[in-house]
């Protein structure tokens, strides 16, 4: 079979299609991979790509195509109050494909810290009514739980 683009002669690690070796066939471009590993793409399973909007963030599209991942997962940059904003904004213009962990905060990472001290942000109703309408979309939570973050909380919810 001729293909428009062969990578030759590195090693190809794809487990979704049970294949690792060396593949090769022929191709109009061929490119030399000798000594290097050939992906399908790559996930980044903690991310934050909410950028010019929480506390820090990347281009996914930009930093993604130079690094390989295909797929990133932000941890956590969205909370109820502005997960339609990283859906619409990035998720959705993005080339490469982006999920969300959704932060138990309503408010997200809109800061270094201190999105758990007051406990009235971790609103689990609306948490679960934003979850249920992102299922394709929010596939974890994330809870941020250290002194900096929650105060004089503690670690568990309703113990400070």
């Amino acid at each position: 079979m001729r293909f428009d683009l062969l990578i030759k002669g590195g090693t190809v690690i794809d487990p979704a299609n049970g294949r690792h070796g060396r593949l090769e066939d022929a191709a109009f471009v061929v490119i030399d991979a000798a000594d290097q590993y050939v992906t399908p793409g790559l996930v980044d399973l903690h991310a934050h790509v909410y950028r010019g909007v929480t506390y820090t963030g990347i281009d996914p599209d930009t930093v993604g195509s130079r690094s390989g991942v295909t797929t990133w997962i932000d941890a956590g940059s969205a909370g109820a109050m502005n997960l339609a904003g990283l859906r619409e904004y990035v998720a959705d213009r993005s080339r490469v494909r982006v999920l969300a962990f959704m932060n138990i905060a309503c408010t997200g990472l809109i800061g270094p810290d201190y999105e758990l001290r007051v406990l009235d942000y971790c609103d689990t109703e609306i948490f679960r009514r934003v979850v249920d309408l992102n299922r394709d979309f929010v596939i974890g939570v994330k809870v941020r739980i250290h002194d900096a973050n929650v105060g004089a909380n503690g670690i568990e919810p309703g113990s400070g």
